[in-house]
């Protein structure tokens, strides 16, 4: 039966024009989330009191020693300007924007 009334017709293929706006819609949220997470500042004792409850409550909570990454910049920097010659004329401080070279 090869007539032409007889035929299949192909198979539509599926409307998936969802899946962009989907996609949109992750990356935007997700970039709202990151913007927020990067714009929050972290309180040392809020995040004690939420590690001690939760030990507590019997999470293991592993004690974490808060690191400054400036220091170990500052340290190396001035080392390096040290071993060149130039400690006496350079001064490194921290301030609130950072860390400050002079």
């Amino acid at each position: 039966m090869n007539h032409p009334l007889f035929r299949r017709k192909p198979p539509e293929p599926e409307d998936e024009g969802w899946l962009i706006t989907f996609a949109d819609m992750s990356v935007l949220l997700m970039s709202f989330f990151i913007l927020m997470f990067a714009l929050s500042k972290s309180d040392p004792k809020e995040i004690s009191g939420i590690a001690k409850s939760l030990r507590d409550t019997g999470f293991y909570v592993a004690e974490s020693v808060h690191v400054d990454p400036l220091n170990g910049i500052k340290e190396h920097l001035t080392a390096a300007l040290t071993k060149q010659g130039y400690g006496l004329f350079t001064a490194t401080r921290d301030t609130p924007r950072g860390l400050e070279i002079e």
